[in-house]
């Protein structure tokens, strides 16, 4: 075994011993500086130098009883015989941003591939969206790929993982970090979502091993991952308390650019954003209002994107403009250009197809983005 093979097969070892968790590893790393020396160290040594808080009665024995290197290899080819990698700290492909953070975890599981781009940004928000929501989250999430800004979130129901699901329609690359285990789906439903992802190019990434299965206190920490891989964070909807607050505080937290979409004064969904704009978030009305930002630090380009209304013809090209990004029912349109309902209905189909509008229920269309 190589000093690299060993080195990596301790930061598993250390990140895997039973209860304990991410404040008592950091401890340890304080004490003995690398996983080697924790797990070389004397018995006595170790109990002279941890023993009192965090570390409780029972937490050494599982130190020293986990000091098996054959169990230890077993445990790590099991994980690797089922595609699933993991960085350490110690590792230099350890997402950089990640790594600056205070308290990145020791190791992070993956599968698929993520891919370290110039700018990252987070979008994230409530499970209960609004057809509002939807749109800018879709909108965003299409628009800032296309720009080639990566997209992280955390794929729960809602926002996250319309984020995501934007983002694999239009065949780009997107990473979900999940407060379960890397190889427990949750929400259940999203097992197509997660073969998506994977087959764009896209990752899986969490804290947990395998087979954990997600739980209250997992996922404040996973929001510190999406906010930690992140240049910057979006809340998109959010009620004034939620899991997407506490992932804009932890971007503040980390110095990460914190943005904000604005919503109705009236809007329960709408109160958490209009809170953070308050605080001093960066409201979003366009793609270009985060663009900009990294633009000027030439991290990304401004230049225009394909025009898709090339594409249309003439028919569509009249249609086109009537329909906006709040729902336009189908008589406003038919005022508004005189066409047949027939013909405008084709046009409509051919519209859709295209993916620049979306029919909403009773006859009613959006834009797509």
């Amino acid at each position: 075994m190589s000093i690299v093979e060993k080195e990596r097969m301790l930061w598993f070892w250390l990140s895997n011993i039973k209860g304990i968790g991410p404040v008592k590893r950091r401890k340890l790393l304080e004490v003995y500086e690398s996983p080697e020396a924790v797990f070389e160290a004397d018995p006595k040594d170790l109990e002279k130098r941890i023993m009192g808080k965090p570390f409780r009665a029972g937490d050494l024995n599982q130190i020293l009883s986990s000091r098996n290197i054959k169990h230890i290899e077993e445990k790590l080819a099991s994980v690797i015989s089922r595609g699933i990698g993991f960085w350490t700290l110690g590792d230099a492909d350890y997402p950089m941003n990640l790594k600056r953070t205070e308290d990145a975890p020791t190791l992070l599981y993956y599968r698929g591939r993520y891919i370290q781009r110039p700018v990252t940004i987070a979008i994230v928000g409530t499970r209960q969206m609004s057809p509002y929501g939807k749109q800018a989250a879709e909108y965003l999430a299409k628009e800032l790929s296309g720009f080639g800004i990566h997209i992280v979130s955390g794929m729960a129901r809602g926002i996250d993982s319309t984020a995501h699901r934007s983002i694999v329609s239009s065949g780009f690359a997107t990473t979900a970090v999940w407060g379960s285990g890397i190889d427990v789906c949750y929400p259940k439903e999203g097992n197509k979502l997660e073969a998506d992802i994977l087959k764009c190019g896209g990752a899986i990434l969490s804290e947990e091993g395998p087979g954990v299965y997600p739980a209250p206190g997992l996922f404040p920490r996973r929001n510190r991952i999406i906010s930690g891989l992140s240049d910057g964070i979006i809340v998109v909807e959010a009620k004034k308390r939620s899991g997407s607050l506490i992932t804009a505080d932890c971007a503040l937290e980390q110095g990460r650019d914190v943005y904000a979409v604005p919503g109705r004064v009236f809007d329960k969904n709408s109160e958490g954003c209009n809170h953070l704009i308050r605080l001093g978030a960066k409201p979003v009305f366009d793609v270009d209002d985060v663009l900009e930002e990294y633009a000027a630090l030439g991290k990304v380009s401004m230049g225009e994107k394909d025009d898709f209304e090339k594409l249309l013809d003439v028919n569509e090209k009249m249609v086109y403009p009537c329909i906006q990004w709040s729902p336009v029912y189908i008589d406003d349109i038919i005022r508004k250009t005189k066409l047949p309902f027939g013909k405008l209905q084709l046009i409509l189909i051919n519209l859709e197809m295209k993916g620049c509008i979306q029919q909403l229920p009773n006859q009613h269309y959006i834009r797509n983005g």
